[in-house]
């Protein structure tokens, strides 16, 4: 037996746009589905948390020091293999 399941997307897209941490602008997401249902992308946009300069400045640093590392090893690797054949 096979199933067939039809899915219509039929709420328009809401768009935040963020600037600095500060929202400028969301879109009105008013509109209702096929049955009435409303727009959850509404309290989305209301409940998202906001990430501070710090913590982007921790993302940063954690990916600095990744890549140091693997820089670091990549070396280590290709000197080893270059003795190995020596």
């Amino acid at each position: 037996m096979v199933r067939f399941v039809v899915v219509k997307d039929t709420l328009k897209p809401v768009i935040g746009l963020t600037i600095g941490g500060k929202s400028i602008h969301v879109s009105a997401a008013e509109d209702k589905g096929v049955n009435g249902e409303s727009n959850l992308a509404k309290s989305y946009f209301m409940a998202e948390s906001r990430q501070t300069a710090g913590q982007w400045a921790i993302g940063a640093i954690a990916a600095g020091v990744v890549g140091v590392v693997l820089v670091a090893f990549t070396r280590k690797s290709s000197n080893t293999d270059i003795e190995q054949l020596v």
